[in-house]
């Protein structure tokens, strides 16, 4: 599935460690939402990866019904919006 990263919000877990929830919105609109720590191992499938206005492709959707990416996908960058438009106001997502 190819979808684009909206936002990435860093954030503190309740141990003390960081954390990121991202963001994403497919062809159709729909909204999803995943979480990344860089401690666990598919981190290295996300480096380079988690900035607002990147396309990624190759992404799994873990469960449909809450929206929610798989962190084990191993996403590919299909495009970078931001190179278009750094603001992201006027760009047509797909």
């Amino acid at each position: 599935m190819r979808v684009v990263v909206t936002k990435v919000k860093k954030e503190r877990s309740k141990y003390g460690d960081i954390f990121y929830y991202v963001f994403f919105k497919d062809r159709e609109g729909n909204s999803y939402k995943s979480c990344i720590y860089p401690k666990m191992r598919n981190y290295t499938n996300w480096i380079g990866k988690l900035k607002a206005g990147l396309m990624l492709d190759n992404i799994n959707v873990k469960m449909s019904n809450k929206k929610l990416i798989d962190a084990d996908s191993k996403p590919i960058v299909y495009k970078d919006l931001t190179l278009i438009n750094p603001d992201l106001k006027q760009i047509k997502l797909f």
